[in-house]
């Protein structure tokens, strides 16, 4: 699993220091950070993949008191480049994992959407302007 690393900095540090430089780095719309979720890999997947807005849920996060930890695991090296756990979780419990926390923590901030709005989340990546690797 890739890891990010600073080498003189400690985990905590890591996390503020790239919290800051992604919410300064982003002050507009046309410098989102617009990934697109491919683990896990979905041999016939029926939806597409997750095109997640990583600048805007930065931003949230940073307004509401939190860090990156909030969705990213601290480690030695620094932060885990991975949502939270979900490679952690067996094969088989990765995409229910993943619908939960998503889920889970939208529903919290009143933010939506449900775990049964499906198209909310997974939207095709070319209306997006996105690149579906």
């Amino acid at each position: 699993m890739p890891i990010i690393t600073l080498r003189s900095a400690c985990a905590f540090c890591c996390s503020l220091l790239l919290l800051v430089l992604v919410a300064t780095s982003s002050q507009s719309a046309e410098s989102d950070e617009i990934l697109t979720v491919s683990f896990p890999a979905i041999a016939n997947p029926s939806l597409p993949k997750v095109i997640f807005n990583h600048t805007k849920h930065v931003n949230y996060v940073d307004e509401h008191g939190s860090d990156c930890s909030r969705c990213h695991r601290v480690t030695k090296q620094g932060l885990s480049t991975a949502f939270s756990d979900a490679r952690l979780q067996k094969a088989g419990n990765q995409v229910s994992y993943l619908h939960q926390s998503c889920t889970g923590c939208h529903s919290k901030s009143g933010q939506g959407p449900a775990l049964v709005q499906c198209r909310a989340c997974h939207v095709e990546a070319a209306s997006l302007g996105a690149n579906n690797k």
